[in-house]
């Protein structure tokens, strides 16, 4: 079936956002213009017409987003409501993308239809995640820092009350002297981290094993040893994901009774799972709110802003038990990793 020809049709042709008709079954019977530019760009042409919408929905869109925008659906071809809008992921393995789809019931010579518009909101949605992340990380940092600094000028304090009225000064000296000198480790490497945190550069498709090669190497693992299990690429900041991967490293590699750390694939996510015999907190959310320490003379803000860095991507990161009976990150990218 082909709609008739006049000016509303004319109008949405012209239309940028990406428009579709469905009839009362669901079956898609027009598209305008920005649509069939889209599919000819993506390899689709116009073979969507004469398809069920939901079918075809189904077959690019992962869920629970799937099975939102088929409610929504279902509902105004069976004249339950007037419309429905639904914002969803839409990645392939070398484009993210994010959609806002809004639908609404018409009616046209007695039959009903249902009409479907869908805006690319990627750019509003990238904005908005490193908004996000970056008011999250920089209120972990300003809790972190002002513990910090007040411990270490603490005991600057105290050392210099008791050179006050003790006359063997040496010692002491050494002592405030390195009290100090933390202060300054402290502000040097937490400006690194808000730079890194205000990086500008561009997302990059990059494998996961150069990725992990350049975390894992940042720090003496002692005998604990990385494995890969299969190699994919990843669409992320590359200098943001390196510290991401370094805190979960440092997780299992600081301080735990691990001796493996591996990286496997799953499904629209990655996981990175090690085998230390420390049982996942009963709340694991208490494991991100390590507070930051020294290791080997650097600044290891442990797992506290590991969700920030993951969200400057659009992840999301959970823990669990893993396969190696240890703890299990697992890092939900919503991407196709192929």
């Amino acid at each position: 079936m082909e709609l008739p020809t006049g000016l509303a049709t004319s109008l949405l042709d012209g239309f940028p956002l990406e428009v579709a008709v469905l009839d009362g079954t669901g079956e898609v019977v027009w598209v305008n213009r920005a649509c069939r530019e889209y599919g000819r760009r993506h390899g689709r042409g116009t073979a969507v017409v004469g398809r069920d919408f939901l079918d075809v929905t189904a077959s690019l869109v992962d869920e629970p987003h799937a099975g939102r925008i088929r409610e929504g659906i279902d509902r105004i071809l069976a004249s339950e409501r007037g419309g429905c809008s639904v914002e969803y992921p839409c990645h392939d393995d070398r484009e993210l993308r994010w959609y806002s789809m809004y639908a609404t019931a018409l009616e046209h010579e007695g039959r009903d239809y249902c009409l479907v518009a869908q805006e690319d909101v990627t750019d509003r949605r990238i904005s908005d995640m490193l908004t996000e992340a970056r008011r999250e990380e920089a209120a972990t940092l300003n809790r972190m820092l002002t513990h910090e600094v007040r411990n270490a000028v603490g005991s600057a304090a105290g050392w210099l009350g008791l050179l006050e009225t003790d006359p063997g000064q040496a010692d002491r000296v050494e002592r405030i002297a390195a009290a100090l000198d933390r202060i300054e480790r402290v502000v040097d490497d937490s400006a690194e981290v808000l730079d890194m945190a205000y990086d500008r550069s561009s997302l990059e498709r990059v494998p996961i094993g150069d990725l992990t090669e350049a975390a894992w190497s940042r720090a003496d693992r002692g005998d604990v040893s990385l494995e890969v299990a299969e190699s994919f690429p990843v669409i992320c900041y590359p200098r943001q994901t390196e510290t991401l991967l370094e805190s979960l490293f440092d997780s299992a590699s600081g301080g735990s009774s691990a001796t493996t750390v591996r990286i496997r694939l799953g499904d629209r996510e990655f996981h990175v799972e090690d085998d230390r015999s420390e049982p996942v907190p009963a709340d694991p959310e208490r494991a991100f709110a390590e507070t930051p320490i020294h290791r080997d003379g650097r600044l290891s803000f442990g797992l506290s802003l590991a969700r920030p860095l993951a969200l400057l991507n659009g992840w999301q990161l959970s823990l669990g038990p893993s396969p190696l009976d240890g703890w299990g990150f697992t890092v939900r990218t919503e991407q196709a990793h192929a």
